[in-house]
């Protein structure tokens, strides 16, 4: 049995709240030469995010599946923020190779990176596996970052030395209540699908 010391018994605060926009969040604050990569920052709330960042000064990089719609992200936020650095990269976190092709480019150019944001995702779809067998959403969300967060590591690293600051946010949802993770059967291999508790 784990005991918890005494001690630790503040509780984070925030003035930000569930209506609170991602430009009030960043309001004063300035990210002018800071890098920082979005997966899924083309659509919803990594859009959002995507924005607010570009907004603020930083540098963002925001990583898609689909060109034209990180193409339509890039010009949206131009045209409202004159200043705004966006690039574009092709990512598809259900496969390593993609992944590397992000992450091996980076590295090898020692660029820092200062934030990374953990953002897209796919949600209660239909049973799909990969060529390895893995079941999708799970392939996506988790092992799909974690292997980016593995390949661009060094950069967060060098942003970390630079700056004494980097960070990588994971985006999760109020859904993993729905179910404990199976880890005996993490891919549905031995039991009904059911896209809600995948």
């Amino acid at each position: 049995m784990h005991t918890v010391s005494s001690h630790i018994t503040a509780h984070i605060t925030s003035p930000f709240g569930a209506r609170s926009t991602a430009l009030a969040v960043v309001a004063g604050i300035d990210l002018t030469g800071k890098n920082a990569l979005v997966t899924g920052g083309a659509s919803g709330l990594g859009f959002e995010t995507s924005r607010a960042l570009a907004a603020a000064g930083a540098t963002v990089t925001i990583a898609v599946r689909q060109a034209q719609q990180g193409l339509a992200a890039k010009a949206s936020i131009e045209g409202e923020f004159k200043h705004a650095k966006i690039e574009l990269v092709q990512l598809d976190l259900t496969d390593h190779t993609s992944i590397q092709a992000l992450g091996d480019p980076w590295r090898s150019a020692k660029r820092a990176l200062h934030i990374l944001i953990n953002n897209a995702a796919i949600m209660a779809c239909p049973l799909t596996r990969l060529a390895n067998g893995y079941e999708a959403q799970f392939a996506t969300n988790h092992l799909g970052h974690f292997a980016l967060g593995q390949a661009l590591m060094p950069a967060v690293l060098e942003a970390a030395q630079q700056t004494g600051d980097a960070r990588i946010v994971t985006l999760s949802s109020s859904g993993h209540k729905i179910s404990n993770v199976m880890f005996e059967d993490i891919h549905y291999e031995r039991r009904d699908y059911n896209k809600w508790t995948a």
